[in-house]
């Protein structure tokens, strides 16, 4: 069996609809426009392909062509954006610095004890 790449397995999740939110009088819900392009939410140049490199796709939005337009317009105060950088450390393990929770449990500081 073919291994899904990051695309589809982001499309899949997605069910090939906009993931951004936007607010809709009192709730916020998701766009759901398609068709969809995928975005890395913590860019290619400050990690995001290291990430790719690991099949991780937490990093990754299925954004419809006005949503990925205005990060490409707004950066990071479109919010669409991880703020921080990965990169891999001497010991080739990957290490991110940022104010993200989830990278930051996964993929943060280690000690020389620590093994993940």
């Amino acid at each position: 069996m073919k291994k899904e790449n990051i695309r589809e397995q982001v499309l899949r999740r997605s069910q090939g609809q906009c993931e951004a939110m936007v607010r809709l009088e009192r709730a916020w819900v998701r766009c759901g426009k398609s068709p969809v392009d995928d975005h890395h939410v913590l860019p290619r140049s400050r990690g995001g392909s290291i990430l790719d490199g690991t099949g991780e796709i937490y990093h990754h939005l299925a954004l419809c062509r006005t949503h990925h337009s205005e990060v490409d317009e707004r950066g990071a105060s479109s919010g669409l954006l991880i703020e921080g950088y990965v990169w891999t450390d001497a010991g080739g393990f990957i290490v991110y610095v940022g104010p993200d929770m989830y990278l930051t449990h996964k993929y943060g500081q280690r000690t020389k004890n620590e093994v993940r």
